[in-house]
């Protein structure tokens, strides 16, 4: 059980590094609080929701080749992979972010590949795997309708029943100035 626990620590440290270097990059482009707050939480939930998927599509190909895996085995390796994300921080530097990311992201693979060997997969066998799951996860990172403002807008629509102001900044600002939760105007009908 320790090595969850130090793998779910390096977990979050790895989690953390990443969004202090992707806090600093909207700092310094003097990002709204609001966007900043809701960039951070999509950032933390995007790699964990990327962590899960990872897990689940891991747990279905290794059942499907019928490789006996063992659950606690599979989560701290899948929890592991993000070691290299420990570096997350440097992705503030400019014009090196987004390499110094891509980079990060092969060593995740990298963590897999070594990581499924000890599991007792052949070599070309891991590769598939990894190569497949990479290549899926980096199709589910830029898919267009994974826009964090669509699904707060939607998770908006679901909760109040109505739809959200286009500036989240109204919110704060009505909600500190009347006390209460923002009521978008009705607008007048034609009848």
């Amino acid at each position: 059980m320790s090595y969850l626990l130090g793998s779910l620590i390096l977990f979050m440290l790895a989690a953390l590094s990443l969004t202090v270097g992707q806090s600093v990059v909207l700092f310094a482009n003097r990002v709204p609080p609001s966007r900043f707050f809701l960039s951070v939480w999509a950032s933390v939930l995007s790699l964990m929701i990327t962590a899960v998927g990872q897990f689940i599509f891991l747990a279905l190909v290794l059942t499907l080749i019928g490789h006996d895996w063992s659950l606690l085995a599979l989560l701290i390796l899948v929890l592991i992979s993000d070691v290299p994300y420990l570096l997350g921080f440097l992705v503030f530097l400019p014009y090196l972010g987004n390499p110094i990311l891509r980079l990060l992201r092969l060593g995740e693979n990298l963590v897999f590949f070594v990581g499924l060997l000890s599991f007792g997969l052949d070599a070309l066998t891991t590769a598939v795997v990894v190569l497949s799951m990479g290549l899926s996860t980096e199709l589910w990172r830029h898919l267009p309708f994974i826009d964090p403002d669509m699904i707060l807008d939607r998770i908006w629509l679901l909760i109040t029943g109505r739809p959200a102001p286009e500036d989240p900044a109204v919110l704060v600002e009505h909600l500190l100035e009347t006390g209460q939760f923002y009521q978008p105007e009705e607008e007048p009908s034609d009848t």
